[in-house]
């Protein structure tokens, strides 16, 4: 029977607290120390809930001294130290695992074909309006969900967060993949 060695409680919760980076050993911010705490910490979720702030930049600020968003937006556009995409929510992921996340690209591709709920919110073309999305994007560079909505509606019927336009879906879709 193989020996374990017992770890104290105390010495785990130390160690699980240290690799959280917290606020007691806090560098100051810059697009290069947040790109850093990135890598440290996994990933962080982007939350937009903003009670005080949004969600992820307090995450950073709790642990960078000077924390500003646009240093987290330099690492994200600029450098491309960081990308943003799916673990189990929409995340901050270090650019250099962007090869670890190809499987699931190549998961979602497919989906706007075989998934019914994709189907569904697609709304019987998927191809008539990727190619449409796609288009507009070539013709008008970079836009929001809410600019490919009809004129005269400001947003999506009311049904919550999932009732999205077919156009919603085709962007959501382009970024899951």
């Amino acid at each position: 029977m193989p020996v374990t060695e017992a770890v104290p409680a105390r010495t785990v919760r130390r160690l699980l607290c240290s690799l959280q980076a917290p606020s007691s050993s806090r560098a100051r911010s810059s697009p290069a120390t947040v790109a850093a705490l990135v890598r440290k910490l996994g990933y962080v979720q982007i939350d937009s809930i903003n009670v005080i702030d949004r969600a992820h930049h307090l995450i950073l600020g709790a642990r960078l001294e000077g924390f500003e968003p646009r240093h987290l937006a330099h690492s994200l556009e600029r450098s491309r130290k960081l990308f943003e995409h799916w673990t189990h929510d929409a995340c901050v992921i270090p650019t250099e695992w962007y090869p670890h996340w190809h499987h699931r690209f190549r998961r979602y591709a497919s989906k706007d074909r075989t998934n019914a709920w994709w189907r569904e919110r697609f709304g019987g073309n998927p191809s008539r309006v990727m190619r449409g999305v796609l288009e507009r994007i070539r013709s008008d560079g970079a836009l929001r969900a809410r600019d490919f909505l009809p004129p005269g509606r400001t947003r999506s019927e009311p049904g919550g967060w999932w009732n999205w336009h077919p156009e919603k879906a085709a962007l959501e879709h382009l970024w899951r993949r």
